[in-house]
């Protein structure tokens, strides 16, 4: 072949590169131009999703219901796509951040999802006939989510006594309602708010461009920190940080979340960074406590963590909601039970009288309206009666608090010999609220000089926690001359038995006169056990088939608690009862104080907070 042949090839070659570069040229435009209009698309789409989001948010915090906020975004995503995208509603989607297509509610949140195919116009040629755009958009009225922390809502006095009208130096505020009247004097309260969560005044709100006004705001007071005090602190060093995983104070053992626990002291201190993280991720992701849930209170330096976190977390400017309690901190209350004289010994002819004083101390602001009283061991020797009581009945009297209540038990014996009377001291507890406390104590009474043995106990009551042991320790005394026998021991459940529990005692016991015999008990406690108060009865039988009458017997009770909760711990711990809750915006901070200023009244849970706040868009996440 020629060169000229050749040159004419090389010819034909570039003019097919070219033809074919400028084929892909197009191509290439022609998708830059598709995927161009998808751009703009999708941000219109985002737009109306955006714009969506916050009117149905915006209609939430008008006090609107959830079928008018879903109205108004669907109208919303109507005008600003021209009817060509749809906004479904399903009321039991719970996609969260997964939604694709849609609007869905989660107490001050919505979310809102949109979908839609975009046409191209030169893509076809290229075998794509359409684009799949889509936009999220997430709007909230109000905070984010609840702080771990309890505000105080007034500045003085215990809501559980009487308010005197309000005179200085004793005025008290209410740190829910604007600071100043129109006047600008200061507003205190005459009464307390009925059942401490309804306000007979105008509720904090917040001002239009969130500018502090003593008039329509709360005054700025502590929110949490070193100068955040308790009215009545009962002895605790509290600033206001709770751990809204440990409550219910009132039980046996409290219920625990997100895997809280209190069985030491690192425990505790866990339990402490875990509250500190709620802060710095923006708030205690839940379950969120009801009005009258008890909160475990942080005492002390602890507080200063919190404040840490509040300074790394939020700026001034920043809406927050809180919790709100009365401004009391308590105590698990309890009470001890003791009786003097332990023992009596008459060497008259029976019937005779005994008497014995019997006194119940409370502990930790303990009250009952009807603590009943009542004496077992007894039976077929002799009767039993406190106070003016009938014989043998239960007595019940109310224990205000303060000081410690005595009362007077008669025992009259109808026949000579020794028992050993479980006198028992039980508070029933509050309608629904688990189960009560009780208290045994033992006193010997002999008559007539006969030979016979006691029993008694320095724990009576033992506490053992689900899948560990204990034991019972229970002294036999022996009295007046009896001869060394080896006396019978049974031991039983009174009424129902618990599920995987094991008790183990001796056959028998060596009784000896004049001296004390220890008996010991053991008790392995199953990890399925039920948390409860579980009683026993120990009886020592006397050997000689003729002298049963000396048979002494003795209760015991087992207190089964939940294995991730110390009872040393819990009757150390500080509580508050939770309100309610109400939004605040921060002030300023210092050193070891977080400064803010109500902005809401009083509502019984955060959803209903966002009524009257203004909507934002916030992270999807």
């Amino acid at each position: 072949m020629g060169d000229a042949a050749r040159k004419g090839e090389r010819g034909q070659a570039i003019i097919l590169m070219a033809v074919g570069l400028c084929f892909l040229m197009l191509g290439a435009s022609a998708l830059a131009i598709d995927w161009g209009n998808g751009l703009l698309q999708k941000r219109r789409l985002q737009n109306a999703a955006d714009a969506a989001a916050l009117a149905a948010a915006t209609e939430l915090a008008r006090g609107g219901t959830v079928s008018g906020a879903v109205a108004a975004a669907q109208g919303v995503v109507a005008t600003n796509t021209g009817g060509a995208v749809s906004l479904p509603f399903d009321p039991g989607s719970n996609a969260g951040v997964a939604l694709d297509s849609g609007i869905e509610f989660s107490g001050n949140s919505v979310r809102v999802a949109l979908k839609r195919e975009v046409p191209t116009f030169f893509a076809p040629v290229m075998g794509v006939n359409q684009l799949t755009v889509g936009a999220r958009a997430r709007a909230v009225v109000g905070p984010y989510s609840v702080l771990p922390i309890t505000f105080k809502r007034f500045s003085a006095g215990n809501t559980s006594a009487p308010l005197s009208p309000p005179a200085n130096p004793d005025r008290v505020i209410d740190y829910l309602m604007p600071a100043q009247d129109a006047n600008g004097q200061p507003i205190s309260i005459d009464q307390w708010p009925n059942a401490l969560t309804e306000s007979p005044y105008p509720a904090a709100s917040d001002t239009p461009d969130g500018h502090y006004d003593p008039k329509v705001s709360g005054p700025v007071v502590p929110l949490i920190g070193h100068d955040a005090v308790a009215n009545v602190a009962n002895g605790n060093d509290f600033h206001f940080f709770v751990a809204p995983d440990v409550r219910g104070f009132s039980q046996l053992s409290p219920t625990l979340y997100n895997g809280a626990s209190l069985v030491d002291a690192q425990s505790a201190q866990l339990l402490k960074n875990q509250t500190v993280g709620y802060i710095l991720s923006g708030g205690y992701p839940g379950p969120n406590p009801l009005p009258g849930e008890e909160l475990a209170a942080f005492s002390g330096v602890t507080n200063n963590d919190a404040v840490h976190a509040m300074q790394q977390r939020f700026k001034p400017g920043d809406l927050v909601t809180a919790m709100v309690y009365n401004g009391t901190v308590y105590r698990k209350p309890s009470f001890n039970l003791s009786v003097t004289p332990y023992l009596v010994s008459n060497f008259g002819s029976p019937p005779i009288v005994s008497t014995f004083q019997v006194t119940l101390t409370p502990l930790n602001n303990f009250t009952h309206s009807g603590v009943q009283f009542s004496v077992s061991g007894l039976e077929g020797f002799g009767d039993w009666q406190f106070e003016s009581s009938s014989p043998n009945s239960i007595y019940t009297v109310a224990v205000p608090g303060g000081g410690p209540v005595t009362l007077t038990l008669k025992v009259t014996a109808n026949q000579p010999g020794a028992r050993t009377a479980l006198i028992q001291a039980v508070a029933p507890p509050p309608v629904g609220s688990g189960p009560g406390q009780s208290r045994t104590v033992c006193a010997t009474l002999v008559v007539g000089g006969v030979p016979a043995f006691s029993l008694s106990s320095n724990e009576a009551n033992k506490v053992v926690e689900q899948g560990s042991g204990g034991r019972f320790d229970v002294d036999v005394q022996g009295w007046n001359g009896i001869a060394t026998e080896d006396a019978a021991v049974a031991i039983g459940w009174v009424g129902s038995a618990p599920s995987n529990v094991t008790l183990s005692a001796p056959g028998t016991v060596q009784v000896r006169n004049g001296h004390t015999t220890n008996l010991r008990v053991n008790v392995d406690v199953g990890a399925g056990t039920s948390v409860g108060y579980w009683p026993l009865r120990l009886t020592v039988k006397d050997a000689d088939p003729n002298h049963q009458e000396r048979n002494q017997s003795i209760l015991l009770t087992l207190v089964v608690t939940d294995s991730s909760v110390s009872p040393t711990v819990l009757l150390n711990t500080a509580f508050v009862k939770v309100l309610g809750y109400a939004n605040f915006r921060i002030d300023y901070f210092t050193n070891n104080t977080v400064y803010a200023h109500a902005v809401s009244g009083l509502y019984s849970s955060p959803d209903q907070l966002g009524r009257g706040m203004k909507a934002r868009l916030v992270p999807w996440q």
